[in-house]
């Protein structure tokens, strides 16, 4: 059931979001950043997706600046066993309200699904 490594199914903390949760003004910059630990040797990508829409609307990518998705190797001889990656991006203008952004996961290219989540409280910039 599991690709190599137990603690892929077993470590139900190996990939984080670091802040869970944050607050900002809306326009502002803000750093998503997730942690992972390595089992086995990987190719894990994250992508957050946005959903600076309307909540009843489908997700969407908004405008974004810096990176929107990344991939990282853990776990191999030459790589650390815990990596971060980083994703900095620019809150829309106009939009407040409180945001549960998804990471979708690809562990060597197969989609793990989306079930890491961090929170976003928008104030009026």
């Amino acid at each position: 059931l599991l690709p190599d490594d137990p603690g892929l199914g077993t470590d139900s903390q190996w990939m984080r979001c670091w802040p869970m949760e944050q607050t900002a003004t809306a326009g502002a910059p803000v750093r998503l950043s997730v942690q992972i630990t390595g089992h086995g040797a990987h190719t894990i990508r994250i992508a957050p997706r946005l959903p600076w829409e309307a909540a009843c609307r489908p997700v969407q990518t908004a405008v974004t600046t810096g990176l929107t998705s990344g991939s990282v190797l853990v776990g191999s001889d030459d790589m650390p066993a815990d990596q971060w990656l980083h994703f900095d991006l620019r809150l829309p203008e106009g939009q407040a309200g409180e945001f549960r952004i998804p990471f979708d996961c690809w562990l060597d290219e197969r989609y793990l699904g989306s079930y890491l989540v961090c929170t976003v409280r928008v104030l009026p910039g």
